[in-house]
């Protein structure tokens, strides 16, 4: 039976890991990754659709949230999987995908599925999380074989899944792409579950999240987007504006003093 070597890095001994582990390890991230992908891009061609239902800036609304939460979660939880584990976190942030999906589902008015889009950016790092895992788990030469898949899955998701969105708006309405989000992200969450392997120590991670420091990013990432968002639209120099670039100003000077 072919296997992989691994390398532990609580003992610094190579394990070996069967073919058939790796192959199901590795379906199970490029389900991940596919469910980011069919949040991020398949409901462009539904924008027609979404305005007429909330408004002339409604996709444009639920894209900038959906897009910010992914920056966010891309500077925070990647990091934070360094402390409690890789696994624990893709499958949290695949979960409350899911959670997040339900909530477009559901939503009738625009604040309920912005706040579903919301959930929905954090599963922007699973293709981080991904590589990570991958790298940690497998030796160089299986590394670049599974990156390449990985690779070609969200290239090809990115291509195909316009084209189904389409047809899907056509044919039963926006919320059917939602609804098929929700059945990949349901299988995307199991097979991670069972598929990859739990975390094993790792003792050059010592120490605790830094909290203070990850809000305070948060904060200056979130004031800049949302200052060049509103800006077209609200006026540069309008309170709002205004408002969020000294935010994020503050916050970003005040992350430099904490840190």
């Amino acid at each position: 039976m072919t296997t992989y070597r691994i390398h532990d890095t609580t003992t610094g001994t190579a394990r070996a890991l069967s073919h058939g582990r790796t192959r199901f390890m590795v379906i199970a991230l490029m389900v991940s990754v596919a469910s980011c992908m069919v949040n991020a891009s398949m409901l462009s061609p539904a924008i027609r659709d979404i305005n007429a239902e909330f408004g002339p800036h409604g996709y444009a609304s639920m894209s900038t949230y959906f897009h910010l939460a992914s920056a966010i979660s891309t500077v925070v939880l990647i990091r934070w999987s360094d402390y409690i584990g890789r696994k624990r976190v893709l499958t949290a942030v695949l979960v409350v995908q899911c959670l997040g999906t339900l909530l477009c589902i559901a939503g009738t008015s625009l604040l309920p599925v912005i706040v579903g889009r919301i959930l929905q950016g954090g599963s922007n790092i699973t293709f981080g999380l991904a590589y990570l895992i991958l790298r940690e788990r497998l030796s160089a030469s299986a590394f670049g074989v599974c990156c390449g898949l990985l690779s070609a899955v969200n290239a090809g998701v990115a291509g195909l899944d316009a084209l189904l969105g389409g047809f899907m708006v056509d044919h039963f309405g926006f919320r059917s792409i939602f609804v098929l989000t929700l059945v990949v992200g349901v299988g995307a969450v199991a097979l991670s579950w069972k598929a990859v392997p739990a975390d094993q120590p790792n003792g050059a991670t010592a120490g605790r999240m830094d909290w203070r420091g990850a809000a305070l990013i948060a904060l200056g990432v979130a004031g800049i987007n949302l200052s060049l968002t509103n800006g077209a639209h609200a006026g540069w120099f309008s309170p709002v504006v205004l408002g969020l670039i000294t935010a994020a100003a503050v916050a970003l000077v005040a992350f430099v003093v904490v840190e």
